[in-house]
Protein backbone atom coordinates (compact mmCIF):
# COMPACT_ATOMS: atom_id res chain seq x y z
CA UNK A 1 0.00 0.00 0.00
CA UNK A 2 1.68 3.15 -0.85
CA UNK A 3 0.89 6.64 0.14
CA UNK A 4 -1.23 9.53 -1.69
CA UNK A 5 0.07 13.17 -1.75
CA UNK A 6 -2.26 15.23 0.49
CA UNK A 7 -1.27 19.58 0.47
CA UNK A 8 -0.10 19.85 3.92
CA UNK A 9 -2.07 23.25 5.25
CA UNK A 10 -2.07 23.00 8.87
CA UNK A 11 1.61 22.00 9.14
CA UNK A 12 2.51 25.29 7.03
CA UNK A 13 0.04 27.17 9.56
CA UNK A 14 2.38 25.92 12.09
CA UNK A 15 5.76 26.59 10.54
CA UNK A 16 5.21 29.75 9.52
CA UNK A 17 6.58 30.22 6.04
CA UNK A 18 8.83 27.06 5.64
CA UNK A 19 6.64 26.01 3.20
CA UNK A 20 6.52 29.02 0.89
CA UNK A 21 6.81 29.53 -2.88
CA UNK A 22 10.40 30.73 -2.39
CA UNK A 23 12.06 29.75 0.82
CA UNK A 24 15.50 30.45 2.71
CA UNK A 25 16.91 29.79 5.62
CA UNK A 26 18.98 32.32 7.40
CA UNK A 27 22.36 30.46 8.60
CA UNK A 28 25.07 32.70 10.41
CA UNK A 29 26.13 35.32 7.35
CA UNK A 30 24.78 32.96 4.48
CA UNK A 31 21.23 31.36 3.31
CA UNK A 32 19.99 28.25 2.05
CA UNK A 33 17.48 28.85 -0.23
CA UNK A 34 14.70 25.94 -1.63
CA UNK A 35 13.05 27.31 -4.89
CA UNK A 36 9.49 26.32 -5.77
CA UNK A 37 10.19 23.23 -7.30
CA UNK A 38 11.43 21.91 -4.45
CA UNK A 39 15.22 21.83 -5.33
CA UNK A 40 17.77 22.98 -2.01
CA UNK A 41 20.43 25.62 -3.01
CA UNK A 42 23.15 27.04 -1.57
CA UNK A 43 23.70 30.93 -1.40
CA UNK A 44 26.96 32.53 -0.35
CA UNK A 45 26.12 35.96 0.89
CA UNK A 46 27.81 37.20 -2.29
CA UNK A 47 27.22 34.50 -4.70
CA UNK A 48 24.66 33.12 -6.61
CA UNK A 49 22.77 30.16 -5.23
CA UNK A 50 24.27 26.36 -6.63
CA UNK A 51 22.48 22.93 -6.69
CA UNK A 52 23.74 20.62 -4.14
CA UNK A 53 26.05 18.31 -5.64
CA UNK A 54 24.15 15.04 -6.78
CA UNK A 55 24.90 11.46 -5.63
CA UNK A 56 27.84 9.74 -7.82
CA UNK A 57 25.81 6.42 -9.36
CA UNK A 58 27.18 3.96 -11.75
CA UNK A 59 24.09 3.36 -13.80
CA UNK A 60 25.51 0.35 -15.35
CA UNK A 61 26.78 -1.29 -12.42
CA UNK A 62 23.35 -0.55 -10.18
CA UNK A 63 21.17 -1.51 -13.02
CA UNK A 64 23.25 -5.13 -13.47
CA UNK A 65 23.05 -5.89 -9.25
CA UNK A 66 19.78 -5.08 -9.53
CA UNK A 67 18.24 -7.39 -11.80
CA UNK A 68 21.19 -10.03 -9.51
CA UNK A 69 19.33 -9.29 -6.29
CA UNK A 70 15.82 -8.87 -7.54
CA UNK A 71 15.23 -11.11 -10.89
CA UNK A 72 14.45 -14.73 -9.35
CA UNK A 73 13.19 -16.22 -12.03
CA UNK A 74 15.87 -15.21 -14.43
CA UNK A 75 13.65 -13.72 -16.67
CA UNK A 76 16.00 -10.73 -17.43
CA UNK A 77 13.42 -8.78 -15.72
CA UNK A 78 11.46 -7.72 -13.21
CA UNK A 79 7.40 -8.40 -12.99
CA UNK A 80 5.33 -9.04 -10.31
CA UNK A 81 6.46 -10.33 -6.62
CA UNK A 82 10.31 -9.03 -7.63
CA UNK A 83 8.82 -5.75 -8.39
CA UNK A 84 7.14 -6.01 -5.13
CA UNK A 85 10.63 -6.58 -3.36
CA UNK A 86 11.49 -3.24 -4.73
CA UNK A 87 9.08 -0.74 -3.98
CA UNK A 88 10.50 2.37 -4.46
CA UNK A 89 10.21 1.00 -8.19
CA UNK A 90 7.15 -0.39 -8.31
CA UNK A 91 5.41 2.92 -6.47
CA UNK A 92 6.99 4.63 -9.96
CA UNK A 93 6.51 2.12 -12.16
CA UNK A 94 5.56 4.56 -14.72
CA UNK A 95 9.15 6.13 -14.73
CA UNK A 96 10.70 2.62 -15.20
CA UNK A 97 8.85 1.00 -17.85
CA UNK A 98 9.30 2.77 -20.92
CA UNK A 99 7.18 -0.13 -23.13
CA UNK A 100 4.47 -0.55 -20.91
CA UNK A 101 4.79 -4.13 -20.15
CA UNK A 102 4.80 -4.43 -17.02
CA UNK A 103 8.47 -5.32 -16.32
CA UNK A 104 11.26 -3.02 -15.73
CA UNK A 105 14.85 -4.43 -17.38
CA UNK A 106 18.28 -3.59 -16.71
CA UNK A 107 18.39 -0.72 -19.45
CA UNK A 108 15.32 0.58 -18.17
CA UNK A 109 16.79 1.14 -14.67
CA UNK A 110 19.57 1.91 -16.64
CA UNK A 111 17.61 4.69 -17.93
CA UNK A 112 16.42 6.03 -15.00
CA UNK A 113 19.42 6.66 -12.83
CA UNK A 114 20.72 8.18 -16.18
CA UNK A 115 17.39 10.48 -15.83
CA UNK A 116 19.05 11.02 -12.90
CA UNK A 117 22.31 12.53 -13.59
CA UNK A 118 20.95 14.15 -16.37
CA UNK A 119 18.43 16.00 -13.92
CA UNK A 120 21.13 16.32 -11.52
CA UNK A 121 19.50 15.23 -8.42
CA UNK A 122 21.35 16.97 -5.30
CA UNK A 123 19.05 17.36 -1.80
CA UNK A 124 15.42 17.78 -1.57
CA UNK A 125 12.75 17.78 0.55
CA UNK A 126 10.28 15.01 1.76
CA UNK A 127 7.84 14.83 4.14
CA UNK A 128 5.51 12.09 5.36
CA UNK A 129 1.98 11.80 7.43
CA UNK A 130 1.74 8.74 9.14
CA UNK A 131 -1.56 7.76 10.09
CA UNK A 132 -2.68 4.66 12.01
CA UNK A 133 -5.83 2.89 11.66
CA UNK A 134 -7.08 6.63 11.08
CA UNK A 135 -5.42 8.64 13.65
CA UNK A 136 -1.92 10.81 13.38
CA UNK A 137 0.45 8.76 15.29
CA UNK A 138 3.51 10.70 16.89
CA UNK A 139 6.64 9.75 17.73
CA UNK A 140 7.06 7.42 15.31
CA UNK A 141 10.45 7.09 13.78
CA UNK A 142 9.91 7.00 9.66
CA UNK A 143 13.40 5.88 7.66
CA UNK A 144 14.61 5.57 3.97
CA UNK A 145 17.01 2.69 3.33
CA UNK A 146 18.85 3.47 0.16
CA UNK A 147 18.39 0.02 -1.90
CA UNK A 148 21.82 -1.66 -1.62
CA UNK A 149 22.61 -1.50 -5.89
CA UNK A 150 22.84 2.25 -5.52
CA UNK A 151 26.13 1.90 -3.92
CA UNK A 152 27.62 3.33 -1.03
CA UNK A 153 27.16 7.16 -1.88
CA UNK A 154 23.49 6.70 -1.24
CA UNK A 155 22.65 7.04 2.37
CA UNK A 156 19.70 6.31 4.84
CA UNK A 157 17.70 9.25 6.00
CA UNK A 158 15.03 9.75 8.86
CA UNK A 159 12.35 11.72 10.68
CA UNK A 160 10.20 11.16 14.15
CA UNK A 161 6.58 12.24 13.86
CA UNK A 162 5.53 14.83 15.99
CA UNK A 163 1.31 15.30 17.13
CA UNK A 164 -0.10 15.70 13.91
CA UNK A 165 1.99 12.74 12.52
CA UNK A 166 4.57 14.47 10.49
CA UNK A 167 8.08 13.77 9.21
CA UNK A 168 10.16 15.97 7.80
CA UNK A 169 13.27 13.46 6.34
CA UNK A 170 17.41 14.37 6.57
CA UNK A 171 20.06 12.62 6.66
CA UNK A 172 22.54 12.04 9.13
CA UNK A 173 24.19 15.27 10.01
CA UNK A 174 27.57 13.49 9.04
CA UNK A 175 26.00 12.90 5.39
CA UNK A 176 24.62 15.92 4.34
CA UNK A 177 26.24 19.06 2.35
CA UNK A 178 27.57 21.99 4.27
CA UNK A 179 26.41 25.85 3.91
CA UNK A 180 29.62 27.84 3.42
CA UNK A 181 29.53 28.01 7.35
CA UNK A 182 29.91 25.12 7.84
CA UNK A 183 26.03 24.21 8.92
CA UNK A 184 24.28 21.05 7.53
CA UNK A 185 21.80 21.31 5.03
CA UNK A 186 18.97 18.90 5.81
CA UNK A 187 17.51 17.11 3.33
CA UNK A 188 17.27 13.71 0.94
CA UNK A 189 19.63 12.72 -1.79
CA UNK A 190 18.13 11.37 -4.90
CA UNK A 191 17.36 7.88 -5.04
CA UNK A 192 15.10 5.14 -4.88
CA UNK A 193 14.19 3.94 -0.89
CA UNK A 194 12.32 1.48 1.16
CA UNK A 195 10.18 3.44 3.57
CA UNK A 196 10.40 1.76 7.48
CA UNK A 197 8.00 3.04 9.87
CA UNK A 198 8.85 1.86 13.52
CA UNK A 199 7.49 2.92 17.39
CA UNK A 200 8.76 2.84 20.47
CA UNK A 201 5.57 1.87 22.51
CA UNK A 202 2.83 1.38 19.27
CA UNK A 203 2.96 -2.21 17.53
CA UNK A 204 3.96 -1.57 13.61
CA UNK A 205 3.23 -4.64 11.70
CA UNK A 206 6.60 -5.97 9.60
CA UNK A 207 4.53 -4.79 6.40
CA UNK A 208 5.70 -1.12 7.46
CA UNK A 209 8.88 -2.43 8.51
CA UNK A 210 11.30 -5.17 8.26
CA UNK A 211 9.51 -6.80 5.74
CA UNK A 212 7.77 -3.36 4.16
CA UNK A 213 6.06 -2.91 1.18
CA UNK A 214 6.77 1.09 1.11
CA UNK A 215 8.69 2.28 -0.94
CA UNK A 216 9.87 5.95 -2.73
CA UNK A 217 12.10 7.97 -5.03
CA UNK A 218 13.69 11.05 -4.38
CA UNK A 219 13.92 12.85 -8.21
CA UNK A 220 13.27 16.35 -9.68
CA UNK A 221 10.18 14.66 -11.42
CA UNK A 222 8.56 13.68 -8.73
CA UNK A 223 6.82 15.58 -5.82
CA UNK A 224 8.72 18.35 -5.97
CA UNK A 225 7.35 20.46 -3.98
CA UNK A 226 7.58 18.25 -1.02
CA UNK A 227 3.58 17.86 -0.51
CA UNK A 228 3.55 15.66 2.42
CA UNK A 229 3.03 12.26 1.15
CA UNK A 230 0.55 10.42 4.35
CA UNK A 231 1.27 6.59 4.43
CA UNK A 232 -2.21 5.03 5.90
CA UNK A 233 -1.06 2.33 8.41
CA UNK A 234 -2.99 -0.28 9.84
CA UNK A 235 -2.11 -2.28 13.13
CA UNK A 236 -3.38 -5.21 11.26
Amino acid sequence: MQGSAIPNSAERKSSGSRHGLYLASVVGKCALVTSSAGFILMAGCNSRPSRVNPVEIDASSASAQAIELYDKDGSGALAGDELSAVPGIKKYLDKYDRDGNQEVTRNEIADRLNDWANQKAGLMGRTYVINLDGRPLAGATVTLVPETYLGENVKPASGTTGPTGLARMTHAEADLPKSANGRAIPGVKGGTYKVQVTHPSRKIPAKYNTATELGDEIAYDINTTDVAITLPLTSQ
